[in-house]
């Protein structure tokens, strides 16, 4: 059975790692609507002003990776402090 138009999938291979990869998500998008495949125009236009966004902001690699670490970093503060804030909650449940 031929697939729709709707099958194309926007996740697949999109693990950004590198500005090659950046690049590689690029021209699939662009292949993408080339072909057909990708029918929703307003998906690909945030893609592609995503994408360009990030070849723009990331000159090196080097700088991608440290933007990636720092993301990590913030999520764990982020889950540490909920977890805070939670047994703070629960201490002033029991008048501690």
């Amino acid at each position: 059975m031929p697939k729709k138009n709707d099958d194309f999938i926007y996740s697949k291979d999109m693990n950004l790692k590198t500005r090659n990869d950046v690049k590689k998500a690029l021209s699939r998008v662009v292949n993408g609507l080339m072909t057909g495949k990708l029918t929703n125009i307003s998906k690909a236009k945030a893609l592609v002003y995503a994408l360009d966004i990030m070849l723009k902001a990331f000159k090196h690699d080097d700088e991608m990776q440290q933007f990636r670490e720092q993301m990590e970093m913030d999520k764990k503060i982020y889950e540490y402090e909920k977890k805070l804030m939670e047994i703070e909650e629960y201490l002033k449940e029991r008048g501690l």
